[in-house]
């Protein structure tokens, strides 16, 4: 709901995985590459780029299949379109 209310204020949320275990994003991910993903039918990690998402793939593979356990990770959220000073850290205490 929070989402549908936003997005008619002009105002979208997106994620992406940047890191898994050991394996992260090396690069800076754009808006419209994160958006690009919201429009894919099957999306596994959500990682911008197809070499760094493999890499996370093989972490998480490796990881579980050694110790049993998660290798955690580490995603991104991106506010796009929210004007300047809404949300301002300083209001929070």
């Amino acid at each position: 709901m929070a989402k549908l209310l936003l997005r008619a204020l002009g105002v979208e949320i997106a994620s992406h995985v940047i890191r898994v275990g050991g394996a992260e994003l090396s690069r800076p991910a754009t808006w419209d590459e994160i958006v690009a993903l919201q429009l894919k039918d099957e999306v596994l990690l959500n990682c911008v780029d197809g070499d760094s998402e493999a890499a996370m793939k093989a972490e998480g593979r490796c990881g579980v299949c050694a110790t049993g356990d998660t290798v955690g990770g580490v995603f991104e959220v991106v506010v796009h379109g929210l004007p300047p000073g809404v949300g301002d850290a300083c209001e929070l205490g």
